[in-house]
């Protein structure tokens, strides 16, 4: 009676212990979505599951190739103020490539701007030229990131940041000593005022300003360069 009620019970199969994805099923987030190999072995192993399944053939080699694709796409590139299109320079390069440099050279660029819409058109060139020479230095650091990334801090304090207004910056910050000397002199020798804001430490709008006032006054016999601040 025993072996006959025991030979008659159904036969289960065991308890399948629960399955868990790989550790390297998918890869971490640092990886930026994963080397090509581990992409394609994340695809392998999600056919492999998918025969397991009922899913085979085309279907599941699709599945596969759609998850290599996706994981694929490149992450979006970082915005400077400049196109990152073409030919760059090996700066300019690691710039387009890199958030937080690109937002410094925004932040750089406008400040260029506001510095720049202070000036007298006659005098923009000044300010133009001490750019180039900045790009020229910042450029040599190559692919240096530390190295860029201090060029663009120590240009941001002269022309003043995000926040300060141009009118706050030294000219000598502006355009540079010998510049900024150029206007000390033309304003020492034209205003009229006792005690004349023609210092370096000011601002070049403020300088730029008292000189034009002063070729006014002196009118006529006004020196040869006052017909630049006309």
């Amino acid at each position: 009676m025993v072996a006959s009620a025991i030979s008659h019970q159904p036969l289960r199969p065991p308890r399948a212990a629960p399955f868990r994805m790989p550790e390297r099923m998918f890869p971490s987030k640092s990886s930026n979505r994963g080397t090509l190999q581990e992409r394609v072995e994340v695809a392998k192993l999600t056919k492999m599951i998918l025969c397991a399944v009922g899913i085979r053939g085309a279907a599941a080699a699709f599945v596969a190739a759609l998850l290599i694709g996706q994981s694929a796409i490149p992450a979006a590139a970082a915005n400077p103020s400049f196109s990152c299109a073409g030919n760059l320079a090996p700066t300019e390069a690691v710039i387009c490539s890199d958030d937080s440099l690109a937002a410094l050279d925004r932040t750089l660029a406008d400040a260029y701007k506001r510095m720049y819409a202070s000036f007298p058109s006659s005098e923009r060139g000044a300010l133009a030229s001490v750019q180039r020479t900045w790009l020229a230095q910042r450029n040599a650091c190559r692919t240096d990131k530390n190295c860029i990334h201090n060029a663009y801090l120590t240009r941001l304090r002269q022309l003043g940041g995000a926040s300060q207004q141009p009118a706050q910056m030294s000219c000598t910050a502006s355009v540079g000593a010998q510049q900024a000397a150029v206007y000390v002199k033309q304003c020492t020798e034209v205003s009229p005022a006792t005690h004349p804001p023609c210092n370096a430490t000011n601002a070049c709008a403020l300088i730029i300003s008292e000189i034009r006032r002063g070729c006014a006054m002196i009118g006529s016999a006004a020196p040869a360069f006052c017909a630049a601040y006309k």
